[in-house]
């Protein structure tokens, strides 16, 4: 038994279905819009100097407590680890 599955050019791949349900893979589509609807919305970032709300920094070091922050789920904003 074959997966047929589509690229993002239409174009069918086939893939034996059995090789698939031995692997961890999972198999997702992603829609994320146009090449013309990202440089619009740049556009407005940059022109309305939009920033990202930022919860809390932690530097790289402390990464599994950023996770763990992460997680608790009362977090407002990005929560960002610092690798420089």
């Amino acid at each position: 038994m074959l997966l047929t599955l589509q690229d993002a050019s239409g174009r069918s791949i086939e893939m034996p279905a059995a090789l698939y349900q031995r692997s961890l893979a999972t198999i997702s589509r992603l829609f994320v819009g146009s090449r013309s609807n990202l440089e619009a919305m740049l556009r407005a970032v940059s022109q309305h100097r939009l920033k990202p709300v930022v919860d809390r920094v932690f530097p790289f070091a402390e990464a599994p407590e950023a996770y763990r922050h992460f997680q608790q789920g009362d977090v407002f904003g990005k929560v960002v680890i610092d690798c420089a």
